[in-house]
């Protein structure tokens, strides 16, 4: 959903700032943390703006119960990156940094979207690649060691995680730069594909399928 996404992301970034200066934040908080954080999507729709709220607050509440016990190894939270790759500068933001063993990290990214179905490799194909792109982030612009990445599903609590290897980062870096190359070339068409599954930007996109 619009404007959903954001205000959740708001919220986390807050919880995880308050775990790294190592305060504790509990479930009773998050109805006032949303409040304080929520940026309203639509005051013409009321009704359809709390729904928003309410589903933020069922999403993080059930976040924190789930995983507090792990905030303590949170190390950045919404952290920009920015690298050079065969000339073409790579910009992102990731979600959550969190410490693993021996010095490493794990990469998280947050949907707030319900995780995709076992027989739907479409989305998971998206989302590995946007995770790539993270672990490239914190291996060339913050020196960091990637152990794994995570696509943490708001919605219904699925966690798909990945290990990070020297096979899967040429992969990824391979076809980013043939990604990179095809949009400098103008030659980059879009995969309607994927609009099934594509809420942020169904309604502005040019390129939408028209029964969306």
């Amino acid at each position: 959903m619009v404007g959903l996404g954001e205000n959740v992301h708001r919220v986390l970034e807050e919880i995880h700032s308050r775990a790294i200066s190592g305060s504790v934040t509990i479930e009773e908080e998050i109805p006032k943390i949303v409040a304080e954080k929520w940026v309203c999507v639509n005051p013409a729709m009321p009704g359809q703006e709390q729904e928003l709220v309410d589903t933020a607050i069922k999403q993080i509440s059930r976040y924190l119960h789930e995983h507090s016990r792990s905030l303590s190894s949170v190390l950045k939270a919404e952290a920009n990156f920015s690298f050079n790759l065969d000339g073409q500068i790579v910009l992102g933001k990731i979600d959550l940094l969190k410490r693993e063993d021996n010095d490493s990290i794990e990469i998280v990214d947050f949907k707030t979207s319900k995780g995709p179905a076992k027989d739907i490799s479409i989305k998971d194909d998206r989302i590995d690649l946007q995770l790539d792109l993270y672990a490239l982030g914190a291996e060339k612009a913050m020196g960091l060691r990637v152990a794994k990445t995570t696509a943490h599903f708001l919605a219904d609590g699925k966690r798909l995680t990945n290990e990070w290897s020297d096979d899967r980062k040429s992969h990824a870096i391979l076809k980013l730069a043939n990604i990179l190359d095809c949009i400098k070339r103008d030659e980059y068409s879009p995969d309607y594909s994927y609009c099934d599954y594509c809420w942020e930007f169904r309604k502005i996109c040019p390129h939408r399928r028209s029964n969306n």
